[in-house]
């Protein structure tokens, strides 16, 4: 009876211990990104300040579901956030899985719903899918294009 006692409290030790490793790992890796984007930040800022009114649009041959503009505001500091991030309406008939995942609300699950209820004539016509609320739908909406 004590034999199993012991194993059982050393195998909840043992846990404990894992556990708290692996959260040691996953915040020296958070750290390790945040460096690496304070840095890319840094950069981005410093090649940039130079040409106040450059934008950076996507390369030709990028996907035409979702595309990203940059615009960098060279009066802002390098420890504040130097970019605004306009992101083209997404058309939900053609888009990828991993396209729809970029919207509000719209996990792995509901994108694939998305998808299998296509096409899609009316943007209202996602309210008949499961986990699309009105209120995400109203979200949504300038987000999106059929």
């Amino acid at each position: 009876m004590w034999f199993l006692f012991i194993l059982i409290f050393g195998a909840l030790l043992w846990l404990l211990w894992t556990i708290s490793g692996n959260t040691r790992d996953a915040v020296d890796r958070q750290i390790e990104i945040q460096r690496e984007l304070k840095q890319l930040n840094a950069l981005l800022s410093e090649k940039f300040i130079e040409q106040p009114d450059r934008s950076i649009s996507p390369a030709r041959g990028a996907s035409t579901a979702a595309s990203t503009v940059i615009t960098v505001k060279p009066e802002s500091n390098v420890s504040s956030a130097n970019e605004t991030i306009h992101t083209a309406q997404i058309n939900i008939n053609d888009a990828d899985i991993k396209t729809l995942q970029t919207l509000p609300g719209v996990g792995k699950t509901v994108a694939q719903k998305i998808i299998d209820a296509r096409p899609f004539t009316a943007i209202k016509s996602l309210s008949a899918i499961p986990g699309i609320s009105d209120e995400m739908l109203q979200k949504l909406e300038p987000l999106i294009t059929i």
